[in-house]
């Protein structure tokens, strides 16, 4: 999504924002349970924000493998039982969102001071 797709559609005339939204809705909308879409809605639209600011896949993929490496590390340890409720501590959500936030600013803020990052902005508008 956030490699062809973004791509075609940056290359298309569509600025970064417009194809970051686009390829954030259609990487939801593509996970079959709409119960779902909630939170993988989050993910795909922080993807998409760091896929725009650093014009690379990498920290994309890095969040996507982070975000599945929780759930099936969950599962696996037992700590998460999918067919069961889910009784996550508030601390431990409040932590996840804060340090996500953070995460997430660190990128947009290194991305914006890098070199690098901004050339492949500049190839992203260019390839118009």
């Amino acid at each position: 999504f956030r490699g062809a797709l973004f791509g075609a559609l940056t290359r298309s005339g569509r600025r970064g924002v417009g194809a970051a939204v686009v390829t954030s809705i259609a990487f939801t909308i593509s996970h079959a349970d709409p119960r779902l879409w909630a939170p993988i809605g989050v993910v795909a639209a922080m993807a998409g924000y760091l896929r725009l600011v650093s014009g690379s896949l990498f920290p994309c993929l890095a969040l996507h493998v982070g975000f599945n490496s929780v759930t099936v590390v969950g599962a696996a340890s037992g700590w998460v039982r999918p067919y069961e409720g889910i009784q996550t501590p508030i601390s431990v959500v409040i932590g996840g969102w804060l340090f996500a936030a953070a995460l997430l600013v660190t990128v947009g803020w290194l991305a914006h001071g890098s070199e690098r990052a901004a050339r492949s902005r500049s190839e992203d508008e260019n390839d118009r």
